[in-house]
């Protein structure tokens, strides 16, 4: 996890991932799976949403989700940290999607 920090404090290309994973407690940045590519975090619950989160090569974000409720899946990917944070936003504010 060290080397994965170390990489985006080196790599300035405007927003960074550490910045999109503020709704992530620290007890979930523990148990993050570390892959020489990829950095993938547990599931997490926010609302009626199931997400999981990954980073590969520290620049493309994907986000999974389906709604616990309604079993509505979506799969979106990101190339800026500051879309996909508020692309979660909307997604838990839908009512339905």
């Amino acid at each position: 996890m060290e080397r994965f920090r170390q990489t985006h404090r080196s790599n300035n290309k405007g927003a960074s991932a550490p910045y999109f994973f503020c709704f992530i407690n620290r007890s979930m940045k523990k148990r993050a799976s570390v892959f020489p590519n990829m950095v993938t975090y547990v599931p997490i619950r926010r609302r009626d949403w199931v997400l999981k989160i990954s980073i590969f090569k520290d620049h493309s974000i994907l986000i999974v989700g389906y709604n616990v409720y309604t079993f509505s899946t979506v799969v979106k990917q990101f190339d800026n940290a500051d879309l996909a944070a508020s692309f979660v936003d909307f997604l838990v504010e839908q009512e339905e999607l």
